[in-house]
């Protein structure tokens, strides 16, 4: 019985640092499910690289919020699911699938250290 005990906090202190190291936010992975353009620019850099389908520019914060307004008007999300998420060279970045009833996406995010969170700099959405 003891053994189980110890067996189970060595568990859960291992895998609470994995769980508290989460990459893309719940808040953003909401955001995508719900095509919720407002809520997502809240994790926004104020100037990052946006590529939407074929179109990449560098815009500002509030010109990629209109940006993913039209897209998530025009491909309305049915699910967002994050495949992977790592770092590099000290960024981190998340890799998702994102479906609408036509067709699926693949969703792109590099992160930038800004204080104490984490803003998109560089987003990324590409037909499948």
């Amino acid at each position: 019985m003891i053994k189980r005990n110890i067996i189970f906090l060595f568990l859960l202190f291992a895998v609470t640092p994995v769980l508290t190291a989460q990459t893309i936010s719940k808040e953003i992975v909401t955001a995508f499910e719900n095509g919720d353009a407002k809520k997502l620019s809240n994790h926004l850099h104020p100037n990052l690289e946006i590529k939407l389908l074929d179109n990449i520019q560098m815009v500002s914060k509030n010109q990629a919020t209109r940006l993913l307004q039209e897209f998530f008007k025009k491909n309305p999300p049915s699910s967002f699911t994050v495949t992977y998420e790592g770092t590099k060279q000290g960024s981190k970045y998340g890799i998702g699938e994102l479906k609408s009833k036509k067709n699926t996406f693949r969703v792109n995010i590099y992160f930038m250290n800004q204080g104490k969170e984490n803003l998109i700099y560089n987003l990324t959405i590409e037909k499948v």
